[in-house]
């Protein structure tokens, strides 16, 4: 899921289980959460996930491929994808199938937390759903298998623990102006915030840049744009009368109008049309197609 938190909204249709899981130190300066969810079941077949600007491992638990819709419609073309995957920062949403959700689990890693447990940098998997098998070869399958074998969920949280601090060799270390570029971005919703950072900083704009991207995943003006179009995303939710040019100004934008464009660039959608079909995840809107 692109953002496994649960947030209020439409309940599912049917009983299901959420859980998620922040890991013991070190791995939680690293990997925001651990999360899994089994029986989930709603009365439409697919799913728009929005950009939250992480990168996540998802694993597929019920079914020994991941549904792939390649951006709908021609007549709702389908493929299939590996059961374990990365998937890099995304830049604009991705079409998910509802039964992929039957029994899954993942682990959404904090911005910059990515690289200690992988070889290639974050950059290489950007807006990109990659084989968990061609970064970590034969362990991929049989952390999936060790995870399929067990029918508690907090035993299935542990081998994942367990398997992250295998890979990580010792290599649990954050850069220090990553972070600092990170506080900023979310202390910060204005628009020349990258700007001011680079200069505190102290770097070029095109060594930051370069670092931010292989740590992060993205640019650092990606990034923060994606902040502040999830803060939009979060005031949507707080469930009070919306008075659209409050919210854009408050987020950043120049007017209402920059707010309108951004929020379609990233989710395909208008602000309206996400408030009229608000689901029980904030990043997904369910799509009939």
């Amino acid at each position: 899921m692109a953002n496994p938190k649960r947030v209020t909204g439409k309940e599912p249709a049917f009983p299901m289980l959420y859980l998620q899981r922040t890991p013991a130190a070190p791995l939680s300066a690293f990997i925001e959460a651990f999360w899994y969810t089994k029986g989930y079941q709603v009365p439409h077949r697919r799913e728009r996930v929005l950009p939250n600007g992480a990168i996540q491992l998802i694993i597929n638990l019920a079914q020994d491929y991941v549904i792939d819709h390649p951006r709908l419609p021609e007549e709702c073309r389908v493929s299939r994808m590996p059961p374990s995957l990365i998937v890099g920062v995304q830049s604009e949403y991705v079409v998910i199938d509802t039964a992929d959700l039957a029994e899954m689990m993942g682990i959404l890693f904090w911005p910059g937390g990515f690289v200690p447990f992988f070889t290639p940098p974050a950059d290489e998997f950007s807006n990109a759903h990659v084989s968990l098998e061609s970064v970590w070869g034969p362990d991929a399958a049989r952390l999936r298998d060790r995870l399929r074998d067990v029918p508690d969920p907090e035993a299935k949280f542990q081998i994942l623990e367990t398997s992250l601090l295998a890979h990580a060799r010792n290599r649990l270390i954050r850069h220090p102006a990553v972070d600092f570029a990170i506080r900023q971005f979310q202390a910060s919703q204005h628009a020349g915030i990258v700007d001011d950072v680079t200069r505190q900083l102290g770097l070029s704009r095109r060594r930051f840049s370069q670092i931010f991207r292989e740590r992060v995943g993205t640019t650092p003006k990606l990034y923060s744009r994606i902040r502040r179009f999830q803060h939009a995303v979060h005031l949507i939710r707080r469930g009070s009368e919306i008075q659209w040019v409050d919210l854009a100004l408050s987020c950043g934008y120049w007017d209402q109008s920059h707010f309108v464009n951004d929020f379609r660039a990233f989710s395909g959608i208008n602000p309206t049309t996400y408030v009229a079909n608000l689901s029980q995840w904030a990043n997904h809107v369910p799509l009939e197609a």
